[in-house]
C-alpha cells in the first residue's frame, strides 16, 4: 500500500487532496486510492513483469509489476482506473476471510 500512496502523492499537485476508501462486503474487502493527478499515460498489464514507463526522476517502472506480484501471491486483486474528472483510483481487492 505504501508504494501506491507514493504514487498517488507523487501524481498529485501540492495541497490536492487523496481520498482513501475501505468498503466490506458479505464476501471482500476493497481498498481505494484516488488521486486528482493528470491521470496515468498507460494502462498497467497485470500479468507483465517488465517495468513500465515511470514519471519519476529517479524511477525503475517496477512498482507496479512488483504490486500486481504482491497481491496476487496474496489471492487479492488490483485494478487502475481514470477517476473523473480527473486523476487514477487504484482499487485493491481481497478476500474478507
Amino acid at each position: 500500500l505504501y508504494g501506491l500512496l507514493s504514487n498517488a502523492v507523487d501524481a498529485s499537485a501540492d495541497g490536492a487532496d487523496i481520498v482513501l476508501g475501505i468498503d466490506r462486503a458479505a464476501d471482500s474487502v476493497r481498498i481505494s486510492i484516488t488521486d486528482h493527478g493528470p491521470g496515468m499515460p498507460f494502462a498497467p498489464e497485470p500479468n507483465g513483469l517488465s517495468p513500465g514507463p515511470s514519471t519519476k526522476r529517479f524511477g525503475t517502472g517496477l512498482g507496479i509489476p512488483v504490486a500486481f506480484k504482491v497481491c496476487r501471491a496474496h489471492g487479492w486483486q488490483l485494478t487502475f482506473e481514470a477517476a473523473r474528472p480527473q486523476g487514477t483510483r487504484v482499487v485493491l481487492s481481497a478476500p474478507a476471510s
